[in-house]
Formats: C-alpha cells, structure tokens, sequence
C-alpha cells in the first residue's frame, strides 16, 4: 500500500470521526435543552385550574346523541358524544368543567348572539 492511500484512508477515518462526533454533541445539546425544559416546568408553581361552565344543547344525528356546548370561558362551540359523562375539561382551553343545559329558546338567543358577534 502506497503512502498515499494509507493518507487517504486515515483522513476518511478522521472525517467520519469528526462528523460522528458532532452528531452527537448536537443530539447531546438537543437533550440538556429538553431536559432544562422538563426541570424549569417542574420547578414552577403549579398553575391554578381555571373553571368553566359548558351549555349543553343535544343533537340527535343517525342514532348517535351529539351534544354541542358553548364554553363560557373561551367563548368556543365544540361538539362531542355522552360530554358530561366523557369530558372533564374543555378541550380549547383546558378549564375544569361544569356542564348544564339550556333550553331551546336560550340556544337560539345565544346562537344569534355569536353571529351578530362575528359579524361585527
């Protein structure tokens, strides 16, 4: 073998030392950024649960009892099936939630107020 290509051959594997070791100081960096993520949320005060009430309408669609609510909190319509049994808490905004139902004359105020609301 020529000194040449033993030059060559060890320069290669230089090369890829080089590379795989900054692969690894990246996944390394990657890792303690993670990690400092993970210690700051831990070490933070726990935030306060927020509560909400959900309105209630049911909807009956094929066979299946959909219930839409409007969350009081963030101002959201969400639709899902058996809500008071299933759900705890909003799924927008993460309050614990209290359900209740509305009567069919309150939907329909509150569903006018959300399109005058939009359309402003």
């Amino acid at each position: 073998m020529s000194l040449r290509m033993r030059r060559s051959q060890s320069a290669k594997v230089i090369r890829e030392n080089l590379e795989r070791r900054k692969f690894q100081r990246e996944r390394l960096d990657a890792e303690d950024e993670a990690d400092k993520l993970a210690l700051d949320q831990l070490e933070c005060e726990p935030r306060e649960l927020t509560k909400c009430e959900i309105v209630l309408e049911t909807v009956t669609t094929q066979k299946w009892g959909v219930e839409t609510g409007y969350c009081r909190e963030c101002q959201t319509t969400i639709s899902g099936i058996k809500m008071k049994d299933w759900w705890k808490h909003c799924p927008v905004c993460g309050s614990v939630a209290t359900f209740k139902y509305e009567s069919d004359e309150d939907a329909e105020q509150r569903r006018i107020r959300e399109a005058v609301a939009v359309n402003l």
